[in-house]
């Protein structure tokens, strides 16, 4: 892309070229991060013998698209994977999980099991965020677990073939499609993923976990300093503040999912923070930590900064005197 935006700056005006150059970074911001492959493709939304209930409430329906019946996701490069729940009608409890590569796996189990209340989606639109995490290029790292009924069993595998058998049940199973911005299936592709499992059964209705993920650009982020060191600081008193800075350095808004202290001293330390939940491009927001022992001796302990799908921390130590 850089390339072709050299050539066209040495045929054009500065300013045509301008144009164009912002145009390509914008394309390059929206690029498909996402592909579905494999399985069989359907033209309609799986209905088993009770209808897809969870698609129809929450207003989810074909729009020229296709649904692939086991297939596969696959992440076409670094890619930062952000989960909705949308909804789910199971008589068990499932969980989907998914991999990170920058933090922790990503855990989340269906609300709604057993019908109960007759409500089965997690809505408005865009439904129940769950989170963020980092994934590399190849195989989309997403898996469905039973984990009512005790104890927890693993169900379907995304790209795994053949289907699982869920033992005295039936063969789970995963189905794909591509979603629009309106959350209408349309041919695709797109970087919104409808998810849809069918945790075993006779029914095959697949809506016993839907979930949608939306894939981006991972974020561009920095924190500063690394580090913290109080030093002395009297017992039962508190220190000045530090200042910590969340510097989103990318052309795209970044979600803080959280902000805590860690480790064996972090009810020696304190902090506020101005951050809001969506940080935008070419911002930054601050987090003020002061060290407030309450013994003597060496404290050491972490501020995690969960920004982004990945994590990151910062060293705090100092002495109580």
């Amino acid at each position: 892309m850089q390339a072709q935006g050299a050539r066209f700056r040495q045929r054009t005006a500065g300013a045509l070229a301008s144009a164009v150059l912002g145009l390509g970074l914008a394309t390059q911001a929206h690029a498909q991060r996402v592909a579905i492959s494999g399985g069989t493709t359907v033209n309609l939304i799986p209905q088993g013998n009770s209808g897809n209930t969870v698609l129809a409430q929450a207003g989810i329906e074909l729009a020229g698209g296709q649904i692939w019946v086991d297939g596969t996701l696959d992440n076409l490069g670094e890619v930062a994977l952000t989960l909705y729940d949308i909804g789910s009608e199971s008589h068990w409890k499932n969980s989907i999980r998914l991999g990170n590569t920058s933090g922790p796996q990503l855990s989340d189990s269906d609300n709604h099991w057993r019908g109960s209340t007759g409500d089965f989606t997690n809505g408005p639109e865009p439904f129940q965020r769950i989170g963020t995490v980092i994934q590399s290029s190849g195989l989309a790292e997403f898996e469905f677990w039973r984990i009512q009924p005790d104890p927890d069993y693993q169900i379907v595998v995304n790209g795994q073939s053949p289907m699982m058998m869920v033992p005295e049940y039936g063969y789970a199973s995963i189905a794909l499609a591509y979603l629009d911005s309106d959350y209408r299936i349309v041919p695709g592709p797109t970087n919104r993923i409808l998810v849809l499992l069918e945790d075993g059964g006779v029914d095959r209705d697949y809506d016993d976990y839907v979930g949608m993920l939306k894939a981006a650009r991972p974020p561009d982020y920095s924190v500063a300093p690394a580090s913290l060191a109080f030093g002395g600081v009297a017992r039962d008193s508190t220190s000045a503040a530090r200042t910590v800075t969340i510097s989103n350095t990318g052309t795209v808004a970044m979600t803080i999912d959280a902000i805590a202290l860690a480790g064996d001293d972090a009810d020696q330390f304190g902090r506020t923070n101005n951050c809001p939940a969506t940080l935008p491009a070419a911002s930054d927001c601050t987090v003020k930590v002061v060290f407030e022992p309450t013994s003597f001796g060496s404290k050491d302990a972490k501020l995690r900064l969960n920004a982004g799908g990945t994590v990151t921390t910062v060293a705090l130590s100092g002495n109580g005197t």
